[in-house]
Formats: structure tokens, C-alpha cells, sequence
């Protein structure tokens, strides 16, 4: 059976003139259902990231959904609406 394939850290977009991350977990071939998935991940725009969220997505990823785990500046770096912006 063939692994989930995992593409960590790739350039998005750009917010506050730094680079927004995204991890990209494609399933196997003969499981894709051709659609995606994007997961932000909660903490209030106060904390958290991309990184803390595998389990859900690989749950969808497992029945052939692609799943997209995005990253956004958080409340420390950037006052609300930029958080929104990133997540557009």
C-alpha cells in the first residue's frame, strides 16, 4: 500500500512581506477523490500552527481527500483582519 505523500513547507502566498507555509498531504493515487481540504488551525490567531494538526488531516487523507494544512501570522506579528487575509 502506498504512503501518504507529505509536501512540508511550501510557499503560498506572502503576508507582512514574509512567506506563508503550507503542508500539502496527497493521498495514494487510487484513493484520490481529486478534491481538497483546507485546514487552518485554531488558537485564537493568539497561537499554534500548521505543525499541530497532522492527525485530522491525515484521518481525511486516508479516505482520498488532499488535504492542505495552512499556516497565517498569528496576533503578535500582525493585528486582525491580516490573519483573515492570509487564510483568502
Amino acid at each position: 500500500m502506498t504512503e501518504i505523500r507529505v509536501d512540508k513547507d511550501i510557499v503560498f502566498g506572502s503576508g507582512g512581506g514574509r512567506p506563508l507555509l503550507c503542508d500539502v498531504y496527497t493521498p495514494p493515487e487510487h484513493r484520490h477523490k481529486h478534491a481538497a481540504l483546507i485546514f487552518l488551525h485554531g488558537g485564537g490567531f493568539t497561537g499554534g500552527s500548521k505543525d499541530g494538526i497532522d492527525e485530522r488531516v491525515g484521518h481525511f487523507d486516508a479516505v482520498g481527500y488532499t488535504g492542505i494544512a495552512s499556516d497565517y501570522r498569528l496576533s503578535d506579528e500582525a493585528r486582525c483582519p491580516a490573519q483573515i487575509h492570509d487564510a483568502k
